[in-house]
């Protein structure tokens, strides 16, 4: 039986078409010999047509990645108690005002406040503070820890009262011009009662120490 050309024409170009698929698959193969994946480049395709595909980072990276686009939280920047005015953190107002200094907390729990006896003060006479001007320093100097702590907490600072004073020890009534330090311990809190240990130096020298009860206002 004759074979035709329009017979030969199509088997070689069905050679011709095998050859070329057989090269093009020779030159994809990856270097290390290992047969390609199949539909690999089909997968390629439909990823970069599709936006919502997952992206394939390590967890960790992708995490990483979101949280370095978080806004970050804003830092308060940390007060120098030394530079702190006393009439933010109580409530009295002059001539009332017996706190003139807040030296911060320390790592026992002890705070430290100052004031310097002033010839006109409100509890001055004869050129001495008098004993209820030493209690009114005391509790003052409560209620500037206690407004220090909770203008570090962000909440507003509170009235407090003298609820009680106790073993008050009286060495001396301190002259004008005295620098009065206190150091202030909280031994105990049951809800808004505290009771607080005190002790108050003149110059460096025993002045009083004692305990007060403070109660909170809510």
């Amino acid at each position: 039986m004759g074979v035709s050309e329009k017979t030969v024409r199509p088997a070689a170009a069905e050679v011709a078409t095998k050859e070329a698929a057989a090269e093009a698959a020779t030159n994809m193969r990856p270097a290390t010999g290992t047969a390609p994946m199949p539909g690999k480049a089909a997968t390629g395709a439909a990823t970069r047509e599709c936006p919502a595909v997952e992206s394939t980072a390590a967890p960790e990276q992708t995490a990483g990645a979101t949280a370095a686009k978080e806004p970050a939280a804003p830092v308060r920047p940390q007060e120098d108690p030394l530079e702190t005015n006393p009439l933010e953190l109580i409530p009295q107002r002059p001539p009332m005002v017996l706190v003139d200094r807040f030296e911060g907390i320390d790592a026992e729990g002890v705070s430290t406040t100052g004031y310097t006896v002033v010839p006109a003060g409100l509890f001055v006479a004869g050129g001495r503070m008098s004993e209820c001007g030493i209690i009114e320093h005391m509790a003052q100097s409560a209620a500037a820890r206690i407004g220090w702590c909770c203008r570090a907490e962000g909440r507003p600072v509170p009235v407090g009262f003298i609820g009680a004073v106790s073993r008050l020890e009286l060495h001396d009534l301190p002259r004008t011009g005295a620098h009065l330090r206190t150091r202030l311990r909280i031994v105990q809190e049951i809800g808004p009662l505290s009771l607080a240990e005190v002790r108050t130096e003149a110059d460096g020298r025993p002045l009083a120490e004692g305990n007060l009860k403070i109660y909170l206002q809510s």
